[in-house]
């Protein structure tokens, strides 16, 4: 461990539940309900136990080595070469795709919603110099941020909720599993996909805690206040909107603010989304930064934020050519996820167990 951040066990809360706010602020409701249907709340349900299974089985890594990032971790259960090969794949292949796709997500959203004549590059260009300036500062400095932004995106998103009641339609979710358990698995595997797959990415983070006793307690309340903003979220949207249009809506959170006849709601939303996105995208450039320079063995992580960020610019262009390819690959990106997100963490788990590594007293 080159450094430590002293971070609080709040500060790690109020992260992780940003971070899994993020984008599926934005595409959740329309992912369930395009298999699920009026059934789309049961699948969120599932998203949430589901992440706590996965939270779970990522914890108990992280009881092994309380001290120790997820490098080292891979390092010590791997050996020294095979585990550092390992620790390039992922945040070559994993992190740093997951960062370029959230600033084209971010991207698509301000070009479709606000800014229709404006350039891709340029709106990516300008959030990603906002994204740097604050990795730079540190992720202390971003987790004090994240404790003043918080209480506002819950706020505002029960201003949100109070203001929908008027239009909730209780026959748009009935009959209740009317399409059967299979759409509602088929439903819910692509949220669990984005964001409860990648609590392995946290790991990179736990060590830096000042009170480790509280790690999974925080964790744990995390993945539960997410998952049930995520499912409120969802029930709205199915309520308010229908199933059918909240299938074809390619922000269904948004058309809720526009059922308000008021611009502030949907300035709300438009805030809730950008503030959640931001902690989200600087999570994940601020982890593959580190991760990179630690397993190149680079002393300033901050060397590679402006090479990084013209990487994650052209990755966000080339990797999603539209729109629609992008909610294609929404759809699907479980099944990658599940490499990283459940099979890489098992195998840590379950070789250290075997092998009877364990980080030293």
């Amino acid at each position: 461990m080159q450094y430590k951040l002293n971070l609080q066990g709040r500060q790690f809360f109020i992260l992780i539940t940003l971070h899994m706010i993020g984008s599926a602020v934005l595409v959740m409701p329309t992912v369930l309900t395009v298999a699920a249907k009026q059934d789309a709340w049961i699948s969120a349900v599932m998203v949430v136990a589901a992440g706590l299974g996965l939270t779970w089985l990522v914890y108990k890594i992280y009881q092994r080595f309380p001290e120790q990032n997820l490098i080292e971790i891979t390092q010590e259960v791997f050996g020294k070469r095979l585990g550092t090969a390992i620790s390039f794949l992922f945040f070559t292949t994993y992190t740093f795709v997951i960062t370029a796709l959230v600033l084209r997500n971010m991207g698509d959203f301000v070009i479709t919603v606000m800014l229709p004549d404006t350039p891709l590059g340029v709106v990516d260009l300008l959030f990603l110099f906002v994204v740097i300036m604050g990795v730079k500062l540190g992720l202390r400095t971003t987790a004090y941020a994240a404790e003043i932004f918080f209480p506002w995106v819950f706020l505002l998103f029960f201003v949100l909720c109070i203001g929908l009641l008027s239009e909730v339609k209780i026959d748009f979710i009935l009959p209740i599993f009317d399409t059967g358990i299979k759409s509602i698995i088929q439903g819910a595997l692509p949220q669990i996909g984005i964001p409860y797959m990648e609590s392995i990415i946290f790991l990179m983070i736990t060590s830096h805690i000042k009170q480790g006793e509280k790690v999974g307690k925080m964790w744990y309340m995390a993945v539960l206040a997410s998952g049930l903003f995520l499912l409120t979220l969802t029930l709205l949207s199915t309520l308010v909107l229908g199933p059918a249009q909240t299938a074809l809506s390619v922000f269904p959170t948004f058309e809720l603010a526009k059922r308000i006849d008021s611009s502030r709601v949907e300035f709300f939303m438009t805030f809730i989304w950008f503030v959640t996105v931001f902690f989200r995208m600087i999570l994940f450039f601020y982890i593959t930064n580190v991760g990179l320079s630690l397993t190149l063995k680079w002393r300033d992580y901050k060397f590679f934020s402006y090479p990084l960020a013209m990487l994650v610019l052209v990755g966000s262009i080339l990797f999603v050519p539209n729109r629609s390819f992008m909610s294609e690959l929404i759809s699907m990106w479980y099944n990658y996820a599940f490499l990283w997100g459940v099979c890489f963490p098992i195998l840590l788990l379950v070789i250290s167990m075997l092998r009877g590594k364990k980080q030293a007293s």
